[in-house]
C-alpha cells in the first residue's frame, strides 16, 4: 500500500461514488486460500494477484484447483468509464457449481451431459451500472452492453439423451443475440456442421446445416406425435 504523489491532479468526480475513497492511494496484493470450502464451491486451492492504480482495478492470475479440474482468469474495470471485462478458462464439471446458477440457467444446462467436462475459454465485456445507482436495471441497463467470445470443446457427451462423440464450436453473444459460426458434431456414422443465429429478445432462430448422420438418432428431439414421420424411412447409409 502506496500513497500516490500528492502533486498528481485528481481524476474523481461525482460519478466516481466510493471508488474516490481510494483514488489517493495505490495497492497490490497477492495471496492464497488452502482446502476452501462453501455450501456452493469446494475447491483444493485458489491463488490470485491483483493491483489498484486509479482508476483501473485488475485482478489477476487467479487460478484455482477444483474437482480435480482447474479455472484460470483475470480481470479489469475501468471505474471512469465503468468499463469491465475479463478472460477465463476452465475444464472443471460446471454441475459441481450448479448452486451458483440462475434456475433459468441450470434448466438450459440440463439438456446437457457428459462422461468428462468440455474445455471452455472465453472473454467478457460489459459497461456495468452508474456507481451512484443503488438499485441498478441489471436486465434493462447492464444486459443490453453485455459481449461474449469464446469457444468450446467436449467429447462423449449427450445433448436430450441424443449421444455425441465430439464436438465444437466457437460463440459470440453481442446485442442480445447468439452466434455459434463453425459448430462441428462427430458421431460413428459421420459429422454435423452448422451455423446458428439466435435473438434472445425477438425469439427468432435461424440453422445453416449439412452433415451426415443418422436422422433417426434425433428422434428424442422431436414432439411424440411427431415422431411417426421417422417411421417412414429408413436409410443404410
Amino acid at each position: 500500500l502506496t500513497r500516490r504523489d500528492l502533486a498528481t491532479p485528481s481524476q474523481a468526480n461525482a460519478d466516481w461514488a466510493w471508488w474516490a475513497w481510494l483514488e489517493p492511494v495505490q495497492l497490490a496484493w497477492n495471496g492464497s486460500i488452502d482446502q476452501l470450502h462453501t455450501p456452493n464451491v469446494q475447491a483444493d486451492r485458489v491463488a490470485f494477484t491483483g493491483q489498484w492504480n486509479a482508476p483501473e482495478l485488475k485482478l489477476e492470475n487467479l487460478h484455482v484447483d477444483l474437482y480435480e479440474r482447474a479455472l484460470d482468469a483475470s480481470a479489469r474495470v475501468e471505474v471512469a468509464t465503468r468499463q469491465a471485462e475479463a478472460d477465463c478458462r476452465f475444464d472443471f464439471d460446471v454441475y459441481r457449481v450448479a448452486g451458483l446458477l440462475t434456475p433459468k440457467a441450470r434448466t438450459w444446462l440440463s439438456q446437457y451431459t457428459w462422461q468428462q467436462p468440455p474445455e471452455v475459454n472465453g472473454q467478457i465485456r460489459v459497461t456495468l451500472p452508474a456507481w451512484t445507482n443503488a438499485h441498478p436495471d441489471w436486465r434493462g441497463e447492464v444486459q443490453p452492453t453485455l459481449r461474449l467470445d469464446g469457444f468450446f470443446r467436449g467429447r462423449d457427451a449427450f445433448y436430450r439423451g441424443v449421444p455425441i462423440s465430439t464436438a465444437q464450436s466457437h460463440f459470440t453473444f453481442s446485442n442480445q443475440v447468439w452466434h455459434l459460426p463453425d459448430f462441428v458434431a462427430t458421431r460413428p456414422e459421420g459429422r454435423l456442421e452448422f451455423a446458428h443465429w439466435a435473438d434472445s429478445k425477438t425469439r427468432d432462430y435461424w440453422f445453416d446445416l449439412r452433415g451426415q448422420i443418422d436422422p433417426q438418432v434425433i428422434r428424442p428431439l422431436v414432439p411424440a406425435p411427431q415422431q411417426k414421420a421417422f417411421e417412414l424411412f429408413q436409410f443404410t447409409e
